[in-house]
């Protein structure tokens, strides 16, 4: 999802006009526009949802240990009578183990048969019949009833749609390359994001997606929320802009549904910050730059002079202040955030090409299968008005050509625009992109790791900015070893040894004799006496029993190399899980005396045993 913010100009300025925008793209897509009366805004949105028509990879070895073949027992058109008395195949056990992996966010699970074709089930809208196609999908959920997905990762609702069913079949509707005793491939097609172990594959290739390496913590509040030294992901973010002289509101862009914990967050910053931050919803997931191009009269109501873009998942010190000089002293549509990377990592990031002399962006690469740049984009952006016309250009382009999904297979419909592929890449070398370079913190937030990353990274930032937010050693207190960030309601025993890099959310209790190291304890949860958890997440409400032993592997950047970055890698390499941090998911018990290392807990999970590099469903 990503983020955009807004953030109106300084008083110099005042006179032309308002610095409305200032965008923060993620996950989460933060974009600021101005509001009505020449006031600027932020806005976070949201990012595309994974591929349609995608199937699980039936050879990857974490699918096939949980998915099934089924023996099918049809036989030509006469079988009819017992599919109707005995249904097409359902979803074994095994297969509902990834179901629920799925269950957060819009995840959905469909099941075809390939040799069950959907003879005597139609579905219409509209008195109009509905056939399977680029923009549906049958799911069955028993063997009389099926229900219409489209393609927004939402079931339909039933209401909308009638049911017909054929009471017989007809010869010259069978299928006749269904034959007597033929074996049936279940596959499935999922619509939403898939499970942290499960690949999407299309045509027999394999299609990387994002947003699903965040899980199980994503499950209990969008990742923007996710806490992160000791405050909301996205609060970063907002803080950072709020500084910028003549801020005056914050539109928050995405597709997430306004739920409880969004309007509760909302409603505190705007009480921290004394500025008025709006939600808006997009109807769809619309990539990087379709959010703004939709709520372009919103970002530029009040005619602002430039507006700042930001992606939600990346952590940073935010340099906005540099970014608006260097606007102000060379103004043009695009100016870039960038830093530097090692050769082997940058292939991970979008490359950037400058003339060094003038910072013009000369060529501009996506996620470069070759190296081009040690130059890589920190998805941090100060845009001017002019720089919507290209995203114009664009929508258009879509419209002219008939796109019913973009290139990348992630969305139907023209108003997907992805900014680093459809625009950055194009106006490359023609003048209106530069780039600034900034050798402060920066790193993305894509996985639990990085997150943990990200908190020490900020954890150290508050002792420039946020003093009072670090713990201090007291008499009587617990043991404070480096930066550590304790929410005023925990509760933390004397004997405790806590640090460095460690957050402690509300509510927490820590018993005594406990040692907790570069760690994030969520909201509600315990630890009990003389536990030991390193380098993990404790889920939100979740339990760490009496002498028991909680230790995950880090996946820091390399401390030799200045231009390391975290590295995003997959769970999973040669059908083996990696070595990573410990996550507990929401409401997880863990029994005294047991030792739980490199391991991934759903919630609500009542563990029994020790366990070591497994995931636990």
């Amino acid at each position: 999802m990503a983020c955009e913010l807004l953030v109106p100009n300084p008083e110099e300025q005042r006179e032309k006009a308002e610095i409305r925008n200032l965008c923060v793209s993620l996950d989460l897509f933060v974009s600021c526009s101005p509001a009505p009366a020449r006031k600027p805004a932020a806005v976070f949105c949201s990012a595309a949802a994974p591929p349609p028509g995608c199937m699980l990879d039936i050879n990857d070895p974490q699918v096939q240990k949980a998915a099934i073949r089924i023996q099918a027992s049809y036989q030509d058109h006469r079988s009819w009578k017992e599919l109707r008395e005995k249904g097409p195949p359902r979803l074994l056990e095994p297969l509902k183990d990834v179901v629920l992996l799925m269950e957060g966010g819009a995840a959905k699970l469909t099941c075809r048969v390939s040799a069950f074709l959907d003879l005597f089930i139609r579905c219409g809208k509209d008195r109009k019949e509905l056939r399977d196609g680029p923009k549906c999908r049958y799911v069955f959920k028993d063997p009389d009833v099926v229900a219409l997905v489209v393609h927004d990762g939402e079931m339909a609702d039933l209401s909308q749609y009638s049911v017909n069913f054929q009471r017989r079949f007809r010869r010259d509707r069978i299928n006749t390359k269904a034959r007597k005793g033929a074996k049936v491939t279940l596959i499935a097609e999922i619509l939403g994001k898939p499970a942290p172990d499960v690949a999407w594959a299309k045509n027999g290739e394999e299609k990387k997606t994002t947003g699903t390496r965040f899980r199980p913590l994503s499950f209990e509040v969008p990742k923007p929320l996710f806490p992160v030294a000791g405050v909301p992901m996205i609060q970063h973010h907002i803080e950072a802009c709020a500084q910028v002289p003549g801020m005056q509101e914050i539109l928050l862009i995405g597709f997430y549904q306004p739920d409880e914990p969004l309007t509760r967050f909302l409603e505190a910053a705007q009480q921290e910050f004394n500025l008025p931050i709006r939600y808006l919803q997009e109807f769809a997931p619309l990539g990087t730059g379709g959010g703004l191009y939709h709520f372009r009269d919103q970002i530029l109501a009040g005619s602002p002079e430039a507006f700042f873009v930001l992606n939600a998942d990346v952590c940073s010190d935010f340099p906005l202040s540099a970014m608006l000089d260097v606007h102000r002293h060379q103004p043009h549509p695009f100016l870039l955030l960038g830093t530097t990377a090692n050769r082997t990592q940058s292939l991970n990031y979008g490359c950037i090409v400058e003339n060094p002399q003038t910072h013009e962006v000369l060529h501009y690469v996506e996620k470069p299968s070759t190296f081009v740049s040690d130059i890589i984009n920190c998805g941090i952006y100060l845009f001017s008005p002019e720089a919507l016309k290209p995203l114009r250009d664009v929508f258009q382009r879509n419209q002219q050509d008939g796109q019913l999904e973009d290139s990348s297979g992630l969305w139907p419909g023209a108003g997907t625009i992805r900014l680093e592929q459809d625009v950055f890449s194009a106006l490359a070398g023609q003048g209106q992109i530069y780039v600034h370079l900034t050798d402060g913190i920066w790193s993305q937030i894509k996985s639990a790791g990085s997150a943990l990353y990200a908190s020490r990274l900020y954890l150290s930032q508050y002792q420039l900015t946020h003093p009072e937010r670090l713990a201090k050693h007291t008499p009587g207190g617990p043991r404070i070893r480096g930066n550590v960030y304790i929410h005023p309601t925990a509760k933390v025993a004397p004997s405790a040894v806590l640090g460095p890099n460690v957050s402690i959310g509300e509510g927490v209790t820590i018993g005594e004799g406990v040692r907790l190291r570069e760690s994030i304890v969520l909201h509600g949860a315990t630890l009990q006496e003389h536990t030991c958890v390193l380098h993990s997440i404790v889920g939100w409400g979740s339990t760490v029993g009496r002498w028991a032993r909680v230790e995950g592997t880090p996946n820091d950047p390399n401390p030799n190399d200045p231009r390391a970055h975290m590295d995003s890698e997959s769970l999973f390499k040669d059908g083996k899980l990696l070595p990573a941090i410990t996550i507990l998911g929401c409401r997880v018990r863990i029994p005294a005396e047991v030792l739980i290392l490199n391991s991934i807990v759903l919630p609500h999970k009542e563990l029994s045993r020790s366990f070591t590099n497994q995931i636990i469903l």
